[in-house]
């Protein structure tokens, strides 16, 4: 199918809505408006006052500074760090000048990003709603964010977009070449970062809607195909952590018992001693069987790879909330309602994904009542039957502004779809997004805002549908009350934290000791580990040993750290030599107590920098407790402009 054949299949949203004009589609756009959202993006992201680093981004650039010392990404503990190869090679030229100039190739990433999630609104839903995303973008925190970090994540951004529109334009036609394109796309995003392989999993709602043999061949090849990759590469990657005979198992390492409970590979580690094992096969399994035959007979007019796959959907969610993963189960079940039409039509279609649901409600209920019998909260119950994706949900909630507006749209978006009406190719969007965000949920420890990079443009572009739709509905009642509604949302996108102007230039121009409104948000360090080097720094003398809580982070400013200060539970990022446990990146020594760290200071003068999210914040738990206790008993040396951020000097007279 042409472009003009796609542009015609992805009719604009507002048609679909009862709205009188058509989003036109035309290229009438000159030069000077892809040049205005360029420098937007540029502008926002080259703000240099007082650039201040973030938490993981001093790995990349000792990677690439790896690359140029040894040509491979070694780190200076000797680990080759093989996590985004593809970014840390672009990035190794760069890593040889300031230690800012990294940042540069992200700048360029979100350009270019911003350049693409334009040209897939245009395809999508049209130019009114493409240039509010590509806007919606430029003046995102947490886009500005991602664009100011030295980390992979900013190429994987633009190249998962790119595979977005490669994946929309094979939903669009069923036409192989574009699954094949996407397909290599996505093999180029993986050397970016692991989480492309979740990608892939798009090939399956697309499946769904051509129920052809060689779509379907080249769907379950591609999800396998890129499962064995991630296999592999994890494999590869786990010598980062563990290289060499004798290394520690990592294991799932979780400090909370119940997490460790229901959060790990084995969810019903409770439930056999309760239940047996016949009883758990019953929980599971005969829900299961039952809908499946019910599916079956339901969907007998489908074609058979439907039918195939809605008795997969519907048993995929029963079994995801037998096995205590209720929240899984409840995101297949929003991917079955966006495809109901293919998958379960009629009257009765509905009445079975209405059993479905209340068949997975009853099994979530039944799991709260056993994991409180055997004495587990019922906060950490609901939360290990999420399985992380609501952690995911409410990152996705802020900043407000675009969380309302992006939530509305995708509801209406899933409304019409149910009812077999609306924008085909906004419901795709929907369904990525919603299929992403399970995926990464299921992942267990992809809970934090860098690990949907690939998820918040489309929730921009969303966004911005909705926002165009509302406007366009309002403009049938009259001028007076388009333009009411316009400067209402203008004004409280002005207000709200996160879109606010004082939000984003005081995020852009903090120092040393600063903290804005958005910080706590956006993985953004609340250390001032800057303002402490620098008052460290004259008074270190070659004899001293430094030890810090974060020691990437203090590596970066101090320029040097000997040891690092972790609870024995996160000990598993190290190696043995020889006797002594060494960090995997920095080669540092570990110091998971107070005895091996008083033992260091028998023989030499020590400064130890903590945060104060390890000492008595957020982060506490990845301190030792004994070492905690031990510190805050004594007077620090120094106390930086943040009052947390804290050295202390630990001499013979000290001890």
């Amino acid at each position: 199918m042409s472009r003009a054949g796609l542009a015609s299949h992805a009719r604009p949203w507002e048609n679909h809505l009862g709205m009188d004009a058509p989003l036109e589609r035309r290229s009438t756009d000159g030069p000077w408006a892809w040049a205005l959202v360029l420098a937007i993006v540029l502008v926002r992201s080259l703000w240099l006052g007082r650039l201040g680093l973030h938490l993981d981004e001093d790995i990349s650039t000792l990677a690439a500074r790896g690359i140029l010392r040894t040509g491979l990404p070694t780190l200076p503990s000797g680990a080759l760090y093989w996590r985004a190869p593809l970014y840390h090679y672009l990035a190794a030229p760069l890593a040889a000048g300031a230690d800012w100039l990294p940042r540069v190739l992200s700048i360029l990433c979100a350009a270019v990003t911003g350049l693409i999630l334009v040209r897939i609104g245009r395809e999508i839903a049209g130019r009114s709603v493409a240039w509010l995303a590509g806007a919606l973008f430029a003046v995102s925190l947490i886009e500005i964010s991602l664009a100011r970090e030295i980390r992979m994540y900013s190429l994987y951004q633009p190249l998962a977009l790119l595979a977005f529109l490669l994946l929309h334009r094979f939903w669009a036609t069923g036409d192989l070449r574009w699954g094949w394109r996407s397909a290599l796309v996505i093999l180029l995003s993986l050397t970016c970062h692991e989480l492309a392989v979740t990608l892939a999993l798009l090939y399956l709602p697309i499946a769904v809607r051509h129920a052809r043999p060689r779509v379907w061949a080249f769907a379950i090849g591609a999800v396998a195909c890129f499962g064995l990759l991630h296999v592999g590469y994890r494999r590869l990657l786990a010598s980062t952590f563990c290289p060499g005979p004798g290394a520690i198992d990592p294991g799932d390492v979780i400090p909370n018992a119940p997490f460790r409970t229901l959060i790990t590979t084995h969810p019903l580690a409770f439930a056999p001693s309760m239940l047996g094992v016949a009883g758990v096969a019953l929980i599971v399994g005969v829900p299961v069987v039952v809908m499946a035959l019910v599916t079956r007979r339901v969907t007998r007019e489908l074609y058979p790879l439907r039918r195939i796959a809605a008795a997969a959907a519907v048993t995929a969610a029963l079994a995801a909330a037998g096995f205590a993963l209720a929240g899984v189960a409840a995101g297949i079940l929003v991917l079955v309602a966006l495809e109901r039409r293919e998958l379960l039509p009629g009257r009765s279609g509905a009445i079975v994904f209405a059993i479905v649901a209340g068949w997975v409600l009853a099994l979530a209920a039944l799991w709260l009542a056993i994991g409180r019998a055997h004495g587990l909260t019922t906060p950490d119950l609901l939360l290990g039957m999420t399985r992380w994706p609501g952690r995911l949900v409410r990152l996705l909630l802020w900043p407000p502004a675009f969380a309302v507006a992006t939530g509305a749209c995708a509801l209406a978006v899933a409304w019409r779809a149910w009812q077999g009406r609306g924008s085909e190719s906004l419901r795709f969007t929907v369904i990525a997004i919603a299929w992403l965000v399970v995926s990464r949920g299921v992942l267990g420890d992809r809970t934090q805002i860098r690990y949907l990079v690939d998820v918040w443009p489309l929730g921009e572009l969303v966004a911005a549908a909705g926002v165009i739709a509302l406007v366009q509905r309002a403009r049938r009642a009259g001028r007076a009350p388009a333009l009411a509604l316009g400067a209402a949302m203008i004004v409280a996108a002005l207000m709200l934290p996160g879109t606010s102007p004082a939000d984003i230039v005081g995020f852009l121009s903090r120092g040393p000791g600063a903290r804005t409104a958005a910080a706590d948000r956006l993985d953004t360090p609340a250390a001032d580990l800057r303002g402490a080097s620098a008052w460290l720094a004259p008074r270190l003398r070659p004899d001293d040993f430094v030890i810090a809580s974060d020691w990437l982070s203090t590596y970066c400013y101090v320029g040097r750290v000997d040891g690092w200060l972790r609870a024995e539970d996160y000990v598993w990022q190290s190696r043995p030599v020889g006797s002594v446990l060494r960090d995997c990146y920095l080669g540092a020594r570990v110091l998971p107590d107070l005895g091996s760290l008083l033992d260091v200071a028998r023989d030499h003068p020590l400064w130890i920098v903590a945060g104060g999210e390890e000492l008595d914040g957020s982060a506490s738990r990845l301190f030792p407790p004994d070492v905690r206790a031990w510190l805050l008993r004594r007077q620090p040396a120094f106390v930086a402009a943040d009052r947390e951020t804290r050295v202390y000097r630990i001499d013979a007279a000290a001890r």
